[in-house]
């Protein structure tokens, strides 16, 4: 059974340039201050930053053209999906959005490993299948790997990244100071962001779509993960 869990969460849609968040954004920050734990807010021309400076997590980010839900080591999917949702539905209602340009939803899972050297002759064994003679071209075996693909899902498009990352380099994807300490000193990583192109989301139905949405491609991204992973013994644990 894999040991995958989500680090981060980023629900993200983007939209027609809408004009009224030039006139609501105090109505905004006023509205959302003290929700979710966003204790502060940051005012600038042309976007409304709403987070908790304190943990570094929840935020979110409302701009003219998007907004962005982001949330660090989430107790549950369910916590960072009920976050986003009611967010980015106040928005659309808020800003008077008659058209999505992009919906996306974009996970970060770790799975703690022993070792680095281990797991990164696990997955260059067991991904390229390419001898260690056969590397020599390029001066020898990687000291680093990454798996890069971008994928179709059905309506959806992804881009899903994988490879072995020690603590040094997982910190850069975070800001929560508390979630950085909590990072294993190596993990399996997986960054996948599904995504779908203008999607045919009419205004009336945009709180029912963007609920399939983020609950539907939370199963995706999870399940697709693991199963990939789990194929290949889970890349030595």
């Amino acid at each position: 059974m894999s040991d995958l869990k989500i680090w981060k969460a980023i629900c993200g849609i983007k939209y027609p340039a809408a004009a009224a968040l030039f006139d609501r954004r105090g109505d905004i920050a006023a509205r959302w201050r003290s929700k979710f734990d966003l204790t502060d807010w940051r005012i600038a021309p042309s976007e409304v930053t709403l987070l908790n400076s304190t943990a570094g997590t929840p935020r979110f980010q409302v701009g003219h053209r998007g907004t962005v839900c982001v949330m660090e080591l989430p107790k549950r999917y369910r916590e960072f999906r009920d976050y986003a949702f009611d967010v980015l539905c106040d928005t659309l209602e808020t800003l008077d959005v008659g058209k999505l340009e992009r919906v996306g939803l974009r996970l970060l899972l770790l799975a703690e490993r022993r070792s680095f050297k281990a797991l990164l002759t696990r997955m260059r064994r067991e991904l390229y299948r390419i001898s260690d003679e056969a590397w020599s071209p390029l001066g020898g075996l990687p000291i680093d790997i990454g798996f890069p693909l971008t994928l179709r899902i059905g309506d959806c498009k992804a881009n899903f990244t994988m490879g072995p990352m020690e603590k040094e380099q997982l910190e850069g994807y975070f800001d929560s100071v508390a979630v950085k300490e909590k990072l294993p000193a190596t993990a399996l990583f997986v960054d996948f962001d599904l995504y779908m192109e203008e999607p045919d989301f009419r205004p009336k139905d945009f709180k029912k779509e963007l609920s399939q949405f983020l609950d539907l491609g939370e199963s995706e991204v999870v399940s697709r993960s693991k199963r990939f992973i789990e194929q290949f013994g889970g890349f030595e644990r």
